[in-house]
């Protein structure tokens, strides 16, 4: 089953994503869009976020606490970024204890 019926807020580019995430199975779905995100999990399909994407590239020392700390700083402070401020929080804590 895809999007494309009945989700008019929708993107092509959306909806080939979904539509691929939901083919392979085996993937994830990375999205920045809480209404795809909400549709992928309604629908079983393997979704994550920015913040998740973040914590993962900390945990794996793909990226250096001091530098992510920066980015999350430039993400909570811009207004066209809509990440919840408290899970910014609480990941600019963990870079700080690394």
């Amino acid at each position: 089953m895809s999007i494309l019926g009945h989700a008019a807020w929708a993107s092509i580019a959306d909806c080939s994503l979904f539509a691929y995430a939901q083919d392979v199975g085996n993937c994830i779905l990375l999205t920045a869009d809480k209404k795809l995100r909400n549709e992928a999990e309604k629908m079983s399909v393997n979704v994550h976020g920015t913040l998740w994407l973040l914590d993962k590239l900390l945990a794996t020392s793909s990226v250096s606490p001091a530098r992510l700390q920066r980015v999350l700083l430039v993400l909570k402070s811009d207004l066209e970024v809509f990440l919840p401020a408290a899970a910014i929080d609480a990941l600019l804590d963990k870079c700080r204890k690394s």
